[in-house]
């Protein structure tokens, strides 16, 4: 059913968003799994605020601290979208965590501290 596709989904972004942290997982990770990131959380009509929420943070944990992963955001458009997702909808009041507070995250691990995301970010009104 679509409902426990969603749950099969969250869990395996959970399982990612841990498996991050771990030493040489962010580069081994690396540029595919944040461009399959970009892709969740750009594609609103076909996935649930949930899992566009958990790929969020997956993308944040895997760019923090990581210059090649911030690279392949800024390279693949990435700024945009996590700038379209600064803006509160109706859809987060029901949150216990509204996706904006979770693309703040993400907006600090992947443009601060990275001159390129930087430019992108200010150019495209961030």
């Amino acid at each position: 059913t679509e409902q426990s596709e969603e749950s099969m989904r969250l869990g395996c972004l959970k399982l990612v968003l841990v498996s991050s942290k771990l030493p040489g997982y962010q580069d081994e990770l690396g540029g595919r799994a944040v461009a399959m990131m970009l892709s969740l959380i750009k594609e609103r009509g076909l996935h649930p605020f949930p899992v566009r929420q958990e790929a969020m943070s997956v993308l944040s944990r895997l760019c923090e601290e990581n210059p090649s992963n911030q690279a392949v955001v800024g390279d693949l458009n990435g700024i945009q979208t996590l700038i379209d997702n600064l803006d509160w909808t109706v859809e987060e009041s029901t949150r216990a965590e509204p996706m904006c507070v979770t693309t703040v995250d993400a907006v600090w691990n992947v443009v601060a501290g990275n001159p390129d995301n930087e430019d992108v970010f200010e150019q495209a009104g961030g």
